[in-house]
């Protein structure tokens, strides 16, 4: 691993999520998920992993590396919790009292003040490997972060759900006096015209 990565590295430490991943995964697809998803990987996932693959074997790309663990840390510590709390106990009917398929946005302390200073102290972390860069690195960085975006929308779109469930997890979110409003309803009608949209470029 490239020197200049471990500050960054041991920044991200308290947010690896491998092991509480594998016990989600477990807990949904039982004891043989490994073996099960090794069978069956989705062609965008296996894409995926050969990307990171590809800069770990690269050692004048390592540095890319943290675009992609930056963006997935960042996700699982914020949107990814308010998923885990307020909308994947209710659609998957859960106990919200148990972390059982949730472990994957559950973190040493549960505080959100302090996994907010985790995930700060990942952003100083980010920024300070960011001056020791050259400006090469920065272009490749930027096009890397973009490419992590790109492929985690392919993978997510890669799933067929239809349109009945983006429909009714956007109105989970919508108040009921908000659901009065108009801007309720202007929610519920773009929501249709996203399904519309991915209908139409057969990726819905």
């Amino acid at each position: 691993m490239d020197a200049g990565l471990v500050p960054f590295v041991d920044a991200s430490t308290p947010l690896f999520r491998s092991d509480a991943i594998a016990k989600d995964l477990e807990y949904y697809l039982g004891p043989d998920w490994k073996h099960d998803a090794e069978k069956h990987s989705l062609h965008y996932v296996q894409a995926y992993l050969d990307r990171l693959e590809y800069l770990s074997s690269q050692r004048e790309l390592n540095i890319l590396l943290a675009a992609h663990a930056f963006t997935q840390h960042q996700a699982f510590a914020s949107g990814g919790r308010i998923l885990a709390s307020r909308v994947i106990p209710k659609g998957l009917g859960l106990d919200p009292r148990s972390t059982d398929g949730r472990k994957s946005f559950q973190y040493s302390s549960e505080d959100d003040a302090d996994v907010r200073v985790q995930r700060e102290s990942v952003k100083s972390a980010m920024n300070e490997l960011g001056k020791h860069m050259t400006e090469k690195e920065k272009e490749l960085f930027v096009q890397e972060h973009c490419l992590v975006f790109s492929m985690n929308n392919t993978i997510v779109t890669s799933f067929r759900v239809g349109w009945f469930s983006p429909l009714r997890a956007g109105l989970s979110f919508v108040s009921k006096n908000l659901l009065s409003s108009r801007l309720g309803w202007m929610a519920v009608g773009m929501l249709i015209l996203y399904h519309y949209y991915y209908a139409s470029t057969g990726r819905s």
